[in-house]
């Protein structure tokens, strides 16, 4: 009887403290969470990042979501290209918010892959690199550092808003 009453307390002290640690967790039903942070949005192709209350498109641009992963090739563009993709509150990330999805547990930082699905290569950022006005910043997912890369290089994008 004893034993049964201290599992119980054990059992329900337990319960408090994975439901304290978890919170702060913004969780909706059935929507998984990457690492307290990421959410994926209910269609799938998009996730919310909690840290920077940003949305991501899960694919890059000229991938689909096929309902379990991103599908097809990623189109590269150059700036001006990538500058006429944003459209609907969609735009291009600056360098600060492309480099915070960046994963940094792992021997060299990469995109997150299970909130982004191993999509990696180099992205353009909005900023500009200096006062230099052919270079803008990018972002390289294979190795993890951003670099200033000229207007006219064709690179991946992967749109946000908020």
């Amino acid at each position: 009887m004893i034993v049964k009453m201290v599992v119980r307390q054990l059992i329900g002290i337990g319960l408090i403290m994975i439901g304290m640690l978890f919170s702060s967790a913004p969780v909706q039903a059935g929507m998984p969470i990457f690492d307290n942070r990421y959410e994926l949005l209910p269609v799938g192709d998009e996730v919310r990042d909690w840290k920077t209350k940003l949305i991501w498109q899960r694919c890059l641009v000229g991938q689909e979501w096929n309902g379990a992963r991103c599908v097809g090739s990623p189109h590269k563009f150059t700036f001006a290209q990538a500058r006429k993709l944003e459209e609907g509150g969609w735009r291009i990330p600056n360098k600060m918010e492309l480099e915070s999805i960046l994963d940094q547990s792992g021997i060299k930082p990469t995109i997150h892959r299970r909130a982004f699905l191993g999509a990696g290569g180099n992205v353009w950022t909005s900023s500009s690199a200096g006062s230099v006005a052919y270079l803008v910043w990018a972002t390289s997912f294979d190795y993890g550092f951003s670099y200033s890369a000229l207007r006219g290089n064709g690179l991946y994008v992967r749109l946000v808003r908020g």
